[in-house]
């Protein structure tokens, strides 16, 4: 499953790699977020939800389970997982 999701989402990140179009600062020490992590992380989020539907994920630009997401095209349970 992990291989899996990590080259799907790797794809969208390379075929995106020479494309910025949306950048948000994030925070106070220089981060920012890309379009393409908004584009990248729900496939990493939906396969472990399918995969482990009882498991709680807490993400870079999603928050805790989905409830933080802020900046380009903005979208508990057992175990944790962090993205």
């Amino acid at each position: 499953m992990a291989e899996k999701v990590i080259r799907t989402a790797g794809q969208v990140v390379r075929d995106s790699f020479d494309q910025l179009t949306c950048v948000v600062e994030k925070g106070s020490h220089g981060g920012v977020v890309t379009a393409v992590d908004y584009e990248s992380e729900p496939i990493i989020w939906e396969e472990i939800t399918q995969s482990f539907p009882s498991h709680a994920i807490h993400s870079e630009e999603r928050g805790h389970n989905g409830q933080a997401m802020i900046g380009c095209g903005s979208r508990s349970r057992g175990g944790r997982y962090g993205l």
